[in-house]
């Protein structure tokens, strides 16, 4: 039997603003789901878990500086897996939050 796991982003990074100004980047919920997907999947593999992801919520597309972005997948605080679990995304540009 297949456990379910939804993922809901407990710390959603900073809005994009209404108008995209210049000089800047956009990062799709697509990319953001990818990464949290990829991590969390990777993790229960790593576990043995017959836990899937069913659903990504929580996020929206961000609109960031100029640079190498890098999203970091935070660890999953508590009993892993289960239902649903929170999971901290870091946004980095150039190294930086």
């Amino acid at each position: 039997m297949h456990a379910s796991l939804a993922i809901v982003l407990a710390f959603a990074v900073k809005a994009a603003p209404a108008s995209t100004p210049s000089g800047t980047q956009t990062v799709s919920v697509a990319d953001l789901q990818r990464e949290v997907e990829t991590a969390v999947v990777a993790r229960l593999h790593d576990m043995r878990s017959q836990a899937r992801v069913v659903a990504i919520e929580g996020l929206r597309e961000q609109v960031l500086p100029i640079g190498r972005v890098r999203l970091e997948v935070g660890s999953i605080a508590g009993r892993w897996p289960r239902a649903r679990a929170g999971v901290p995304l870091r946004v980095l540009i150039d190294g930086r939050n």
